[in-house]
């Protein structure tokens, strides 16, 4: 348990400091814990290569889509970058599924990411209330050096998705309402504080669908699943929409005025959207924005024509893959959410529903999908939430 807590506390740091090192850290963490169990217990870990198939289908689809790209060079340089990213997803999920189920030795785990999380939210809100002090001090900066608070944003979503399997973990096998108490009280004092929007808007949607959503009724199932098909099919057409109504939006609280970026957004997506829609069916290749300069932007919310990614994972497809990489994306999504729901306790559809939701929320707003931080966190939060589902029921 003490290793399990040391860990714990190093991967807070990590996770706030070095968000980016969640490309590999979890995979290496993976990698060290199989091979020591499988020397300690003389047994060959359990391979599931069902679990390989749809990294390596997606894997296919961005190789396939260098083809047709607007530039063949950068979409083969990151589907080459893809591929060590992929054998991350598997090392991790692999790791999942060959940990043991009973409660007693699974409790280091779910103790050292509950210890992760609040070390984590603790870190960042001292950070954002000082000045950045330990961000400077690590990297020998100056004490007057000026930075946005958004490099903390990377950190706070992380430890938002893996809050979502310690409140299952927590409410409805070890039921501590002290520890979660703690866990909920300092997410609450950094949810009042971050910059990451993209994290609050994930916590609140999450905690909805987990408390709420109606898991006994299938029809509130099949109306789910339409809904979000419905959203990523149409999101070239809905995003020109959007950005018709973007001045009211941007005038919302928390959407824009000085908290939000609602404006910016709306005019990315904007502008994306029309773009992929002149290339509707295979799109422009893997990365295509990160080339193309040639954005009919309006220029109202954000100057000039160019843009690394859009913000968005429909966009992100349509332009891309065009309607082959959106499509292939519902089906993948509708599979899930149907495993999802025949899933046989509730509190497994519960993490599994509201963690899927948190990521299709910050996936939506926040960050370029094949960024190799935000795969890995993905990986990592996929592997604590099939860790809890493999977890022994007594009820």
């Amino acid at each position: 348990m003490s290793i399990a807590l040391a860990l714990g506390a190093v991967f807070s740091i990590i996770m706030i400091e070095y968000p980016r090192a969640f490309a590999f850290m979890p995979a290496l963490f993976a990698l060290v814990h199989i091979f020591s169990q499988s020397i300690s217990s003389k047994v060959m870990p359990h391979f599931s290569w069902r679990s390989i198939v749809p990294l390596l289908v997606i894997w296919s689809l961005g190789f396939s889509s260098v083809f047709w790209s607007v530039d063949p060079a950068v979409s083969l340089e990151r589907c080459i970058k893809l591929g060590p990213v992929m054998l991350i997803g598997f090392v991790i999920i692999t790791w999942a599924l060959n940990q043991p189920t009973d409660l007693k030795r699974s409790k280091p785990y779910f103790y050292g990411i509950a210890i992760m999380v609040i070390l984590g939210a603790l870190i960042t809100i001292f950070e954002l209330n000082a000045d950045k002090a330990f961000y400077k001090f690590l990297r020998d900066l100056p004490e007057d050096s000026k930075f946005s608070y958004a490099v903390y944003n990377r950190g706070t979503v992380i430890l938002t998705l893996l809050t979502l399997s310690l409140l299952g973990y927590f409410l409805y096998i070890r039921r501590s309402i002290k520890a979660l108490s703690i866990i909920i009280l300092c997410l609450t004092f950094l949810m009042l504080q971050t910059d990451s929007q993209s994290a609050q808007l994930a916590l609140v949607l999450a905690l909805l669908f987990f408390f709420l959503f109606p898991y006994g009724s299938r029809v509130s199932w099949y109306a789910l699943m339409l809904f979000i098909a419905f959203l990523i099919i149409s999101a070239p057409h809905v995003a020109p929409w959007l950005y018709g109504h973007a001045e009211y939006i941007n005038s919302l609280p928390f959407l824009g005025g000085n908290m939000g970026y609602a404006g910016p957004r709306l005019e990315i997506w904007d502008y994306v959207a029309r773009y992929a829609l002149d290339s509707p069916i295979l799109g422009y290749g893997l990365e295509a924005t990160k080339v193309i300069e040639d954005f009919d932007s309006k220029e109202l919310y954000l100057k000039g024509n160019t843009i690394l990614h859009p913000h968005n994972f429909a966009l992100q497809l349509w332009i891309e893959f065009g309607a082959v990489g959106a499509l292939g994306c519902v089906s993948l999504i509708l599979w899930m959410l149907y495993r999802i729901s025949k899933l046989p306790y509730k509190a497994d559809k519960q993490v599994c529903l509201s963690s899927f939701i948190a990521v299709l929320s910050v996936s939506s707003t926040g960050y370029g999908i094949w960024q190799g931080w935000w795969l890995g966190t993905v990986f990592f939060t996929t592997a604590t939430i099939l860790y809890f589902v493999r977890l022994e029921k007594t009820d």
